[in-house]
């Protein structure tokens, strides 16, 4: 029986993911917007911490094994062994696209820039005792970077193309990057209200999630302070939030997933794919799935409607967006509560007109294959 882990990629409409079955064994597997497999090229070792389409490769981690893999054919690349060529390497656990055919990887030996076509390191930096953090890109070779992390506070700085140090700053209560929107990347802070500008970043609240961006524009999900406060969706455009919604039907008292698409040859409305977990006491089933449902949310308006067919108990783990259509799969928690494996479902519904927008940000690892950068044009 197979599943699949982590999330769907999409590169020129085609789809890849990773399956593992019961041996187990894993598989690198890539198939046409139609549904039918391109190629399933079976791996040579267990476990698989992130992959990333970009520059016609698949890139994949195993340990702290890198492989990357010809996303035309699946014919193999080339290999690399971080900690054979780096001693003290961890295992790589993602990808930093830099939109220039390079990706970064934060190790506990240190900070690498990648050649995609090659797998040539071509810059790298000694890690510090407290370790890099990799974080995100501007999609034109710059990286955001976390390191030194103690208390409440980090260092946060940007890298060049080159490796070259351009500002530096120590941000207390800071957790991780939001999407790199405007000319700065966007961090996440305890002490912000709202949006607060400054000339190396934008810090934002906490609780906001699930961003998507393009040049001045975002859509932004934050649950509210209370459980029966509505999970409500923003728009934010030139840094201020100019339009904001509830959710219909959405509490922040439930767990809730989404998946946040922008989309529009305009890049100017979001397609949002949400699920809510409810209470279920059982000792394999202490949370059940809601039904899950896809929107559309511009300026002025939300309209929703529920993903039928795919069962009352399908607990959706990922989704991706292509020309038409939208694709989503999960498990059948029915089958899956104590340690079972069941088959893990991928299915399309039609979309008719939409599609990805042709730049702007995705969600970290996520549609279309990007790692934790924008894409352009």
């Amino acid at each position: 029986m197979r599943r699949t882990l982590g999330r769907v990629r999409i590169d020129r409409g085609d789809l890849y993911w990773i399956e593992s079955n019961s041996v187990p064994q894993w598989s690198l597997v890539s198939a046409g917007s139609d549904g039918r497999d391109r190629y399933r090229i079976t791996l040579p070792g267990k476990g698989v911490r992130a992959f990333v389409v970009s520059a016609a490769k698949v890139m994949l981690a195993q340990g702290t094994t890198i492989q990357a893999y010809d996303t035309a054919t699946g014919a193999p690349s080339w290999t690399v062994d971080m900690a054979a060529a780096f001693p003290g390497s961890s295992a790589v656990s993602g990808f930093v696209d830099l939109g220039n055919g390079r990706v970064a990887i934060s190790l506990d030996s240190g900070l690498y820039f990648v050649d995609i076509a090659s797998g040539k390191v071509v810059w790298s930096r000694p890690g510090p005792k407290d370790g890099f953090k990799a974080l995100t890109s501007d999609g034109a070779g710059s990286l955001a970077v976390s390191a030194a992390a103690g208390g409440s506070a980090a260092d946060y700085f940007v890298l060049d193309s080159t490796g070259v140090e351009k500002w530096r700053q120590r941000i207390d209560g800071a957790r991780g990057p939001a999407p790199w929107v405007s000319d700065v990347p966007w961090i996440p802070t305890k002490s912000a209200q709202g949006i607060s500008p400054s000339a190396q970043y934008v810090a934002v609240p906490w609780s906001w999630s699930g961003w998507v961006g393009g040049t001045d524009l975002a859509f932004s999900l934050f649950p509210g302070t209370a459980a029966m406060d509505p999970i409500t969706v923003q728009l934010i455009r030139n840094e201020a939030v100019v339009a904001a919604g509830p959710l219909p039907n959405e509490i922040s008292f439930h767990p809730f997933s989404s998946w946040p698409f922008l989309a529009g040859k305009d890049a100017g409305h979001l397609v949002l794919v949400g699920q809510s977990s409810h209470d279920a006491p059982g000792l394999c089933f202490p949370v059940q799935p809601g039904q899950p449902w896809v929107a559309r949310v511009d300026g002025t308006s939300i309209t929703q409607c529920p993903l039928t067919g795919l069962g009352g108990t399908l607990w959706v783990g990922t989704a991706a967006l292509t020309p038409g259509r939208l694709i989503a799969g999960g498990v059948d928690m029915l089958s899956f509560g104590c340690g079972a494996h069941n088959v893990y479902t991928i299915a399309a519904f039609a979309l008719p007109g939409e599609s990805l927008a042709p730049s702007g940000w995705v969600q970290n690892e996520g549609n279309p294959g990007l790692g934790s950068r924008r894409q352009r044009p």
